[in-house]
């Protein structure tokens, strides 16, 4: 729906959903990413005709906006889904982005502080490395590559918003999944979308 986002406030506060009107032109566009950890933001791209792309906090209080960054590097973000997940401690936003023309042929992993302020390169690799999920103490960043040649499940270990080591395979061909949350047990669950083709 253009010009709104649905927001499942909390059912005990609060059991019916809200519509916080949040597009002010036609063609703009709102697309959520995640919560913060503390229930009180949700993380948005906003795809605007004007001002330039833009990444933000919308206060599910109020629906008021907190922009985090409008453009990143030299190249705007792409309308669609891709990965921006805050960490547990809700300190830390982490997001994939190309930095080249053909964003399906190589994308890094970056780290932004949440308050927009400060942000890093974490993950650098010719591969395509796009971010799937953290892990549940905050000590690690689960990603999708294909640095292997398949899509394979990595891991990366975080300390201080920084890698320590080497990323670990977890799984091999795990192929184009979507995350469905870690378990505070170390369960990764993950959803599985395929299509077939015959021939007539």
């Amino acid at each position: 729906v253009t010009g709104v986002l649905t927001c499942a406030l909390p059912i005990f506060n609060n059991p019916a959903p809200r519509v916080l009107p949040l597009c002010k032109k036609k063609d703009d566009y709102v697309h959520p990413f995640d919560w913060s950890p503390d229930g009180k933001f949700i993380l948005a791209g906003f795809f605007l005709v004007e001002p330039p792309t833009q990444l933000g906090l919308i206060s599910a209080d109020d629906g008021s906006v907190k922009v985090l960054k409008s453009r990143f590097d030299a190249h705007p973000l792409e309308r669609g889904i891709w990965g921006f997940s805050f960490s547990p401690d809700g300190k830390y936003i982490a997001y994939d982005i190309s930095k080249e023309d053909r964003a399906y042929k190589k994308k890094d992993i970056f780290l932004l502080s949440a308050d927009g302020i400060n942000e890093t390169q974490l993950i650098e690799h010719p591969a395509s490395d796009t971010v799937f999920d953290w892990t549940p103490d905050g000590k690690g960043l689960l990603f999708i590559s294909d640095r292997t040649g398949t899509l394979d499940l990595w891991l990366a270990r975080i300390a201080g918003g920084k890698t320590e080591g080497e990323p670990q395979m977890l799984k091999s061909g795990v192929g184009v999944v979507e995350p469905m949350g870690v378990t505070l047990g170390g369960a990764l669950y993950y959803g599985i979308s395929g299509s077939s083709t015959d021939v007539y």
